[in-house]
């Protein structure tokens, strides 16, 4: 990836734990042969963060991702799972149910 990588590295490629900051955000968390593997969170610039497990460069296992306005998605192996909440900055909570990348009942 092109950008700035503050952390170690070993044989020339991100290694252990680290920053990476690139064009559309900022990772901070574990690296393996020089990708995203292990604990990490996801910045992107306009707000949005995924907090949870990478494989290989990919959001892999348990993760949640909350949206720049505030919605807030539980994820297992990359895609929606279990129940979606939505924040809305001085009002109620809002939440609905997700099983992949669909809908399901609220």
């Amino acid at each position: 990836a092109e950008g700035r990588y503050i952390g170690t590295l070993t044989n020339d490629k991100l290694d252990g734990t680290g920053t990476l900051i690139v064009a559309d955000g900022t990772y901070i968390g574990s690296f393996s042969e020089g990708l995203k593997h292990g604990e990490g969170v996801y910045q992107w610039n306009d707000g949005s963060v995924y907090r949870g497990e990478y494989r290989s460069g990919q959001k892999h296992g348990v993760g949640q991702y909350c949206t720049a306005n505030r919605r807030i998605f539980m994820k297992v192996a990359g895609k929606k799972a279990g129940s979606m909440v939505q924040e809305p900055a001085g009002s109620e909570t809002l939440a609905s149910n997700y099983v992949g990348n669909g809908k399901t009942a609220t």
